[in-house]
């Protein structure tokens, strides 16, 4: 990578740093006489592209880890859905953390039985953190949509795999929870 280039700016004629892509600017804070930090305009440190995706693939396996173990499946371990807790329905979450926890035992069938929503947008969210990994990487990864684009799309099919998990008659109560 290439460190920063200093250069003058348009507007105000005062020296500006940029920064290559794949490098996160962090506003660095100085001490004043009481020791406080303050956030006063002073040098930049420079967080390496790695970072970002190391902390958010380390807290994914961690969360996987918590469900492997807590086995979100047995009596003493339900799951916590506030919405369900006060409406007695399933909202579009419920059931994940136990199609989690059956996915990582390898067993498709009930995981989709559990949420088929998250089954099916699980490989989405691998592929999506794969390619943003290797872009911040500064591999030459395709491109992901943009957020307005698919955001439409995925709200709609949130809201229609909500309305129909709540239909009571077959073949929709497939898609229940199946916890009651």
């Amino acid at each position: 990578m290439q460190p920063a280039r200093t250069e003058p700016s348009e507007h105000d004629g005062q020296a500006s740093t940029t920064y290559d892509v794949g490098m996160d600017v962090v506003p660095a804070t100085t001490q004043d006489d009481a020791g406080a930090g303050s956030h006063a305009p002073t040098a930049a440190r420079v967080r390496p592209s790695w970072v970002a995706p190391v902390v958010v693939g380390a807290a994914a396996l961690g969360a996987c880890a918590f469900v492997r173990v807590l086995d979100p499946v047995t009596e003493s371990n339900p799951p916590f859905c506030p919405f369900k807790m006060m409406t007695g329905q399933d909202c579009p979450g419920c059931g994940a953390t136990r199609s989690l926890n059956a996915l990582l035992h390898g067993d498709l069938l009930v995981a989709a039985d559990h949420n088929l929503l998250f089954v099916l947008a699980l490989p989405i969210a691998v592929v999506a953190f794969v390619v943003w990994t290797a872009r911040r990487l500064g591999v030459d990864a395709p491109s992901l949509p943009h957020l307005r684009r698919w955001l439409p799309v995925a709200v709609v099919a949130i809201a229609l795999f909500w309305a129909l998990r709540l239909l009571p008659w077959d073949p929709f109560t497939w898609l229940a929870s199946g916890l009651t």
